[in-house]
């Protein structure tokens, strides 16, 4: 989910997410700093046994060079239960990103995000 322009400040992000049943997440997603025609794929596994959607997940993705990554992600319920959060950190500890996103049917959810460093350089 990296950005390779980390000088433009308006860095966004689109995620749909399948859920499989046994709670793992597959995603397909795409931001602003891609090319065009690039569309990648995440793979998220929670870490429990809880069903509930929200937790901490394990999680892989591979960048637009095909280089895989791998971090971890935090759902959490917000906006009376309407809506749900999201919290990507890198392996590193380098990189963070959070997003919100909506259930769609039983089975998706579509989520937005955002690079938290450069939304902070925003607000100053």
């Amino acid at each position: 989910m990296a950005t390779t322009a980390a000088n433009n400040n308006s860095f966004w992000g689109m995620i749909i997410y399948e859920i499989k049943g046994d709670g793992t997440l597959y995603g397909t997603w795409k931001n602003n700093q891609l090319s065009n025609d690039s569309i990648l794929g995440e793979i998220a596994r929670k870490n429990d046994n809880n069903p509930d959607i929200e937790g901490l997940y394990t999680v892989s993705w591979i960048e637009e060079n095909n280089q895989p990554q791998v971090g971890t992600l935090t759902i959490n319920l917000i906006e009376n239960n309407t809506a749900l959060s999201f919290e990507w950190q890198d392996s590193n500890n380098q990189e963070v990103f959070r997003g919100m996103g909506m259930p769609i049917g039983l089975d998706r959810i579509a989520v937005t995000y955002w690079n938290t460093v450069q939304a902070l350089q925003l607000s100053f």
